[in-house]
């Protein structure tokens, strides 16, 4: 995603009182049939596994404002660098959960190409993403694919790819998230209008 730097602690507003946005809200994407609620809270998904290591951090932003979001929640699940899912445990899946600067880390390794019937599919990683107690509860759903996958198919939108880099035998990208965060605009409507 774009990141616009310039931190804002209000909305910024248009004159006819419509929220102008500051950051890039992050592109949605197929969920899949693979997503398991009640996957532990971890950022290593791949303690102890064979495959080629990759680290993606990043922040966590709120799309109004671009401001960090501490405790967001970003619920990763992947195929193992053979392609396949663990669809009875947690195996390459966890929370990680952003922190007061609404940096994130996710330390992994690479997943392999999905085959789907006669399909296969790029390499992923999928997200859920949300913020506890946020009005309306949006929740987004993406995917993370990888510069230079042979397999890119439509489903593969060009903001959702990653650049990694080698470092030591480790691959680092970076991506960042922009999530709807209702809760300031939800406090000063219930100020305005008095509500409990």
């Amino acid at each position: 995603m774009t990141n616009n730097t310039t931190n804002n602690n209000s909305l910024n507003l248009s004159k006819s009182g419509q929220i102008i946005p500051s950051c890039e809200m992050t592109v949605p994407a197929i969920q899949g049939p693979f997503y398991k609620e009640g996957s532990p809270v971890q950022n290593n998904l791949a303690k102890g596994m064979e495959g080629e290591r990759i680290i993606i951090n990043g922040k966590v932003l709120n799309f109004f404002t671009c401001e960090p979001i501490n405790g967001a929640i970003l619920d990763f699940w992947q195929a193992d660098s053979n392609g396949r899912y663990d669809i009875t445990g947690f195996t390459l899946s966890g929370k990680v959960i952003s922190d007061k600067n609404g940096n994130y880390t996710l330390d992994t390794i690479m997943p392999g190409s999905e085959l789907t019937g006669n399909i296969v599919r790029p390499a992923h990683i999928h997200v859920k993403a949300w913020i506890p107690d946020n009005p309306g509860n949006p929740t987004l759903v993406t995917q993370l694919y990888f510069e230079g996958d042979p397999h890119m198919d439509e489903f593969v939108n060009d903001k959702l790819i990653l650049k990694p880099v080698n470092k030591n035998g480790t691959k680092f990208a970076n991506f960042d998230f922009g999530l709807e965060d209702y809760r300031e605009i939800y406090k000063n409507l219930k100020q305005e209008y008095n509500l409990k």
